[in-house]
This record gives structure tokens, sequence and C-alpha cells, in this order.
């Protein structure tokens, strides 16, 4: 049997309304929520949908990777440790078209076709972006925006100054879709497949700074422009499904959206309580060299203390679960983890010393030295309105083994998908 599956960066239960050929689908199989714990970041969640195993297992866990030397570089595919579900399928003959999915960057050796996620990718070889990797050359004419979008794409510098920039973005957001449609069309007429995986990451750019405008269903402008894009992803996520007539479908979101109203900017804080210095600058270093002083190196959500410093570690523990908004007195921290609590640490070091779930109306970034520490993000003005939250969503219909109906995890995505598959 074949195997349809359509991923979508952030799907709930406030948007799903909005969604009428998906919940058809839904009456008719079965559907559940999709739980992604601690500490809900797009790597360590993907890492561990193609491994079947937790982060402290497959090693991702933010969006870096700490060197030993306490470098820190950007995640990739490679830095996953364990088989993926690609080199299973390549070992087992399975033949898939795979389209854009996170963690894909640098591509797999697949029997077909796949396409990576470089959206949040700085730098990238372009043989790397396809598999087969003379694909990329083949697309990039029709289909660049597809190769080019960022988490940040197309929305203006200092936010809307007018409804009809909303209108704009929406609208250039929605061409996305019709390419991601199309070049998923063109692709399964190139080669024989088991397995269709298309991931559409525009709903999480539109979600962002739009959030508020969405969790209000207000009627008016925007959120008719909003809904306008959801009718065309629905529209885009059927012709896939449908793409061939006996296939089992499987469509998940590992997350969903919630309001953010301040952004705390992790680097200042650190900065502000001792934990990090900038950069000293020595004459007699060589060159523009320097020593950094950091002793707290901050990955989004994640912390990584050097281990020669316990009552640092303990400092820093107690100072966060006392972190206050300074206007607002509302405690910023709801909870902080020690990796060890949430699974077994099988990984090579280094692995985060904690693991932070920021409280409602806060999220993180790791930011500069300097500019505010918290900063508030205003409907229309900033980018992280919206802020994820871990309550995803799946919809699932004509699977032999799976039907639905209870909750389900990343580390469960990978069984279920082998066991449709199996021949």
């Amino acid at each position: 049997m074949k195997l349809v599956i359509v991923s979508i960066d952030g799907l709930g239960g406030e948007v799903l309304p909005y969604f009428p050929r998906l919940n058809q689908l839904k009456k008719r199989g079965g559907s559940g929520i999709f739980y992604t714990s601690p500490p809900t970041l797009t790597p360590s969640t993907w890492a561990s949908i193609f491994t079947g195993k937790t982060p402290g297992e497959h090693g991702v866990f933010g969006l870096y990777k700490i060197q030993q030397n306490w470098d820190k570089t950007e995640v990739k595919a490679t830095d996953i440790e364990g088989e993926t579900i690609w080199e299973y399928f390549y070992r087992k003959k399975i033949k898939v078209v795979a389209i854009s999915l996170p963690m894909t960057y640098p591509s797999f050796m697949v029997d077909g076709i796949m396409v990576s996620d470089v959206t949040r990718h700085e730098e990238v070889e372009q043989k790397s972006v396809t598999y087969p990797s003379d694909l990329y050359f083949n697309l990039i004419p029709q289909f660049t925006p597809l190769f080019t979008l960022k988490p940040m794409s197309y929305f203006p510098e200092g936010g809307f100054k007018q409804e009809e920039e909303v209108y704009f973005f929406i609208e250039r957001l929605k061409k996305i879709l019709t390419l991601k449609e199309k070049l998923t069309l063109l692709l399964v007429e190139e080669v024989d497949w088991d397995l269709l995986w298309v991931h559409f990451f525009t709903p999480d750019i539109i979600q962002h700074p739009l959030w508020s405008y969405i969790e209000e269903k207000k009627e008016n402008k925007i959120c008719s422009w909003v809904i306008s894009f959801w009718e065309k992803l629905d529209s885009c996520i059927s012709k896939i499904l449908y793409i061939h007539p006996s296939v089992g479908r499987f469509v998940f979101s590992t997350h969903n959206f919630r309001r953010a109203k301040w952004v705390l900017n992790l680097k200042k804080w650190l900065k502000e309580r001792r934990f990090n210095s900038v950069k000293l600058w020595k004459r007699y270093f060589r060159g523009m060299g320097g020593i950094k002083e950091d002793k707290v190196i901050p990955d989004k959500k994640l912390l990584y203390v050097k281990k020669n410093k316990p009552k640092i570690y303990n400092q820093l523990i107690h100072e966060l679960y006392n972190l206050t908004h300074p206007t607002s007195s509302f405690p910023v921290i709801k909870k902080i983890y020690n990796p060890s609590s949430l699974y077994p640490l099988k990984c090579s070091p280094p692995i985060p010393d904690c693991i932070l779930e920021f409280n409602h109306f806060f999220t993180s970034m790791d930011g500069g030295y300097f500019g505010n520490t918290f900063l508030p993000q205003e409907p229309g003005r900033d980018f992280f309105v919206g802020t994820h939250s871990p309550y995803g969503v799946y919809v699932v219909e004509g699977l032999k083994y799976f039907k639905g109906g209870k909750n389900i995890s990343p580390q469960e995505v990978r069984g279920i998908i082998l066991k449709e598959l199996e021949k």
C-alpha cells in the first residue's frame, strides 16, 4: 500500500474549522492530539520523528550543536545519532518522494527523490539540497522561492504599517503554497513511490506575526485574508492527499500556537546577571581575536553551563525560577527541566544542563548583548506575537493498522509509518 503524509508547521484546534476538506477526512478516519514534550524545538522534534528516539538518545536538542570546544554550530541532519528512517528506507528499498521536511539538510540518499528543507540554514551547498544532487539545478529556475524561503520571509522591517501590507504578505505566501503543490505533482510523476511525504512551513510564517488576529476571531479584513490562506492550504493538502486513489493518508502538525507578549533576550539577561560577558579584545591576541568569557550558552529554550562551574549552575537555576517581568511581576519561567528527568541520556556530550518551559505570554530568543532584556511583542509591529505550544493535531484515513483516537508523540511516528509500509 502507498502512504501519503502531509506535515504542517503549526496546526491546532483553533484553525481546524477553516479546513473543510481536512475535516471531512477527519470524520471518515481518525484523529487525535500530537503532543511534543520539551524542548519543543523543530530540530529535536524532527530528529525524534526520524529515529523514534528521544533527544537524549539521538543527540539533537535545539537549533545549534554545541561542540566540545564550546563553539556553537548550526544543527544539521548529519548531527542525528542513530539510524534515521531514511537510511532504513534505503536499506529496505522502500521508494520515497520527500519534499521540504525539516532536518533533511544535507539531503539523505534515498531510493527516489528528496528535496531538503533549507529554511533554517544560513549557508547551504547546492549539491546537498536535493537527492539526486543534480535535481536542484533542474528545479531552481522554476521553484526558486521554495529554496530561498526563511522564517521571517516577506515580513516587512518594522512591521505592517498599513492593512494592505498584511494582504500582500499573505498573498506572497499563498503563491508559495501553489509552488509547493506544483512541485509535488511534478515529482510524483518522475519516479515510482511507496511513500510521499510533503511538509508545509508557511503556516508557521503566517501565525507568528498574525496569531493575535487569529485567536481573537474578529470579523475584519485581516482575519478574512488569513482565512483565505487556510482555504488555499486546505485545497493544496487535499490535492496531495488524493494524488493516488488507493493510499493511506496521514496529516499531522507537531505544534500549535499561543500568544506571546514578551520575548526574553537570554543573552542580555545572562550578561546582566554576570553569567556572560562580551568579548575582551586584547592587543597581544593575534589579529582581531579575543577571549569570550561566557559561562553559559543559550539556545532558544536550552542552557549549556560549563561543567567546571557548579556554583554558577545553582545560582542560574535559582535566578531563573525567581525571574519576573519588571512591570507585570508575572513569573517568566513555568518549569526548568534537567534533561535526565525527561529521558535517558545516551547521546554524545555536550548535553544541555537545563530546558526551559516558559509561562503563558512569554517566549525567548538568544538575542544580542545590547537592547532591552524584555522585548514587547505588539500585533502588526513584531514578528513573535505568536509562539509555539506543544499541542498539535493529527488526522488519519485508510491506514491498515493505526486508526487514531489516541494522543501520539514524535517518537511514535516512525513506528506508525514503518508498520504501514511493511511489505
